[in-house]
């Protein structure tokens, strides 16, 4: 797992990530947390 974390509120934060692929048929998800709280989760399947 890995954490970006602004310095500031008004700061926006880029993150890339390249991982291996998982076998075929899985799933990947993304989950984001806002500054106040709101949560979004994509999913994908592979």
């Amino acid at each position: 797992m890995a954490t970006f974390v602004p310095e500031r509120k008004q700061d926006l934060v880029n993150g890339r990530y390249e991982l291996p692929a998982p076998p075929a048929g899985s799933t990947a998800a993304v989950k984001i947390i806002d500054m106040l709280g709101e949560e979004l989760v994509i999913t994908i399947a592979v």
